[in-house]
């Protein structure tokens, strides 16, 4: 599946089964799993960061994240990298930041894109992850759902638990060019003046003893 797929082939390729009737995956499909863990990072603030914040913790109210998430034993923890903003200052950005791996010409794909909207990083924005799912792009516009089959009219339908708003915004290739190649690969130059990154990346891993700010009764 890619970015602009209506999500239909992966659906008919998996054959609309679901999870359970699905077979177990060959050793050989962890691969994407792996690499995702390698390349892929949550940005959330630890509590002391929002302790130490100019706001303190009476500004953490429209951040949250709920306990019983954060200490679930799937929970991708690992992925989670401290936020460090200018000034002290907490954000309530939403925004993705994706660099294409590879040469993008080849591909007549820009080298990296940033999403920027309402959707936050929970299952009501994006859904679990199924065997299909669908990504579409239209007009800048970014949605994300589950596809399956209409028991009614036998046709494919998409269900989505809530709507979100946003916008995609490529990385024009001279902004790669300028960047040079030879330095990390967390090197965020090439969106500069395209859209501004809030935070410091790479950002610190959370210690074994950090938590996350954990909205008051979540």
């Amino acid at each position: 599946m890619s970015l602009g797929d209506d999500g239909i082939d992966d659906y008919n390729n998996s054959g609309g089964a679901s999870s359970r009737s699905r077979p177990a995956r060959k050793p050989a499909e962890t691969t994407s799993s792996k690499e995702l863990k390698d390349r892929f990072r949550i940005y959330f603030p630890t509590d002391q960061t929002v302790a130490r914040s100019r706001g303190g913790r009476n500004a953490g109210g429209t951040i949250c994240v709920q306990a019983r998430w954060w200490r679930s034993p799937n929970f991708p923890r690992e992925l989670v990298r401290d936020v460090i903003t200018r000034d002290r200052l907490l954000i309530h950005s939403k925004v993705i930041f994706v660099r294409r791996v590879g040469d993008g010409q080849a591909t007549r794909q820009p080298p990296g894109w940033a999403y920027v909207g309402s959707a936050n990083l929970s299952e009501s924005a994006w859904l679990t992850v199924p065997a299909a799912a669908v990504v579409t792009a239209a007009g800048g516009g970014f949605l994300r759902g589950r596809l399956s089959r209409d028991k009614s009219t036998g046709g494919i339908k998409m269900n989505c638990r809530n709507w979100e708003c946003g916008v995609i915004i490529p990385v024009p290739e001279s902004k790669a060019k300028s960047v040079d190649k030879t330095r990390a690969s967390a090197d965020m130059a090439m969106f500069a003046g395209t859209v501004p990154v809030p935070m410091q990346v790479p950002g610190p891993a959370y210690a074994s003893n950090d938590q996350p700010w954990l909205y008051p009764g979540a």
